[in-house]
This record gives C-alpha cells, structure tokens and sequence, in this order.
C-alpha cells in the first residue's frame, strides 16, 4: 500500500487510529498520543546523536514507503511545537518523504529527563559512535551532578563501561574523529591512552590507521616505549649522582660553593661563588691561576 501526501490519508502504521486522543484526553494525561504535522515537530538541541548515516536513512525512509511508521516519534510540547526527544531517524525518512502527518508520542518531561531518555534510546539501538557516547555521558553528569556510579545505575550500564566512555575524551580531537570516522576501534584507543604524551598518541593512532596494527600490537609498542624510557631515566639519574659527586668534590677543594649546569646534549657550565676579591684571589690561586700585574 503506497503512501499518500493527502492530509486525510496519510499511513501511520496498524492501529495508531484507536491510540489518538482528543484535547479532552490530553489534558487529563501526562502521556498521549497524537498525530501532527510534520511541519510543527522540531529536533532536539540535546539529540546526543550527531552523525546520521544518510544511506541508513533513506532505506528506513523506503520502509515508511511501503510499511507507514509503526512505531510513533516520542516528543515533548515546547512552545506550540514538539521536540523529538526519541525517533530522529524517523523524523529524518519522513522529512524525505514529505509527510503531511506523522505519529507521535507526547510526554510532559523536563531538559534532563529528555537527554536521558534520547542517550538510552539511541544506546539501547546501538546507534551513537564511541564519542558520541561518551559526550552523552559526560553531558549527563555535569548538567545532573551525577557521579559515574549513580550514572551506572540510572542507565543500566556498569560503572566500568561508564569509565572507559568518558576516558576517551582525554585523547586529542584529531584521534576523537578518527573514532567518529570508525577509523579506529574504542579499543585502540584504550590502549593509546596508556601513552601519556599527546604527539605519541597521535602517531599511534595514525600507525592503526596506516597500518592497520591490533590492539596487542599497539600495547606492546607502549610497552617496548615506556621500557627504553626508564631505562633512559635510571641512566641520567646516576648521571645527575655523578655530577653531584664532583660538584661536591669541587666545594671541599676550593672552599666555597660550586653548582655544575649539566645539560643533556653533555654541554653545560660551573659556577663558583665568591664573596670578596681576596677571596677571588684565594680561589684563583687555589687552582694555580696566576695573576698577571
């Protein structure tokens, strides 16, 4: 059966014709379901989701074609016209298919209710990318004061899938939209995360990209990295433990205070205090410096 244009006749899936309230129902629910023009239904400034795959969309749209939408767009009234807060998708196929009218699901919900239900909407579907998610999450914890555990728990989520979301968003915006971009996996980017230098990351990531390295690969490179380093470390360590010897040495050979500047391309210089000129003297002498008159 072909979808038609006519206001009268549009098709709105099996049944919703019983669902549809009058005004004299709406007001004494909190909850109910109408049809409305397309034209008055808006979408949802806090819609986590940001990316809409349009192949994606226009296949749902042949399938409101042939099916007509089964199961109504929920909403929120603001300001004469109603809010999506889940079914953009819907909302999308049926703005290509220039539907007069569309089903819809009101319910009379506040700004942080209406991200809550849009994030476990678009979870529970499977349709937001890592990032997307994990803004959802950090998005609902600032505006709410939730903590990670109270979070867990309101979205049916463990605390630890919580975590691992919202760390993401410490790697730099490059590595961020190659994990929009399904470029890399979430879990390459875990594992790039164990490196805490941002250049370092960004070269990882690209080495996944270019390469096409595993998540083992690239934690055993992180690995290989972080050995060298300490290795590195306990070296100009017992470096710094040898220029503070002679340093000391120095002190007690001349008698006053010396501070050797070190730095690690071996170039550096002494100083060597003095605090009169007879003092000056006395040093210079000390190292069998002659003075010349």
């Amino acid at each position: 059966m072909a979808l038609s244009k006519n206001k009268n006749t549009s098709r709105l899936g099996k049944g919703l014709g019983a669902l549809i309230t009058t005004k004299k129902d709406e007001t004494e629910k909190k909850e109910f379901i109408i049809e409305c023009e397309l034209e008055k239904v808006i979408a949802n400034p806090l819609q986590p989701r940001k990316q809409f795959n349009e192949d994606k969309i226009k296949e749902l749209a042949d399938s409101i074609r042939e099916n007509g939408i089964l199961q109504p767009i929920i909403v929120r009234e603001r300001n004469g016209l109603y809010e999506i807060i889940a079914g953009e998708r819907r909302y999308r196929a049926a703005l290509k298919l220039n539907m007069d009218k569309i089903p819809l699901i009101v319910k009379e919900i506040e700004d942080i209710e209406t991200l809550e239900l849009a994030i476990i909407e678009n979870i529970q579907r499977e349709n937001l990318n890592p990032i997307e998610e994990a803004r959802a999450y950090q998005q609902l914890k600032e505006k709410h004061n939730y903590t990670q555990e109270k979070l867990a728990k309101k979205l049916g989520k463990s605390r630890s899938v919580i975590t691992n979301a919202i760390r993401l968003l410490k790697l730099p915006e490059v590595i961020l939209e190659m994990l929009i971009q399904n470029e890399i996996s979430s879990g390459h980017a875990r594992a790039i995360l164990a490196e805490k230098d941002s250049k370092e990351q960004l070269r990882l990531a690209k080495l996944v990209k270019d390469e096409g390295l595993s998540v083992r690969e690239i934690e055993k490179e992180i690995k290989e990295k972080n050995k060298v380093k300490k290795k590195k470390n306990f070296q100009q360590m017992n470096k710094k433990k040898e220029i503070i010897n002679i340093e000391n040495q120095m002190m007690d050979f001349l008698g006053t205070k010396v501070k050797i500047k070190h730095n690690k391309k071996e170039i550096g210089k002494i100083e060597v205090e003095y605090y009169s000129e007879g003092d000056l003297i006395r040093i210079l002498e000390t190292i069998g410096m002659k003075i010349k008159e």
